[in-house]
């Protein structure tokens, strides 16, 4: 996590806001279904 926040605290800012937010699946292809208990990120897009 740490490594994380340092790359985070030096990246520069978005060119432009993003417009969408979604839930992504860790360690799942898109063709597996999401069940309760499963890891997932929210990705802006």
């Amino acid at each position: 996590m740490a490594l994380s926040d340092a790359h985070q605290a030096t990246a520069r800012k978005p060119l432009y806001p993003y417009v969408a937010e979604m839930s992504v699946a860790r360690d799942k292809t898109r063709t597996e279904t999401l069940v309760p208990g499963d890891e997932y990120i929210h990705w802006p897009k």
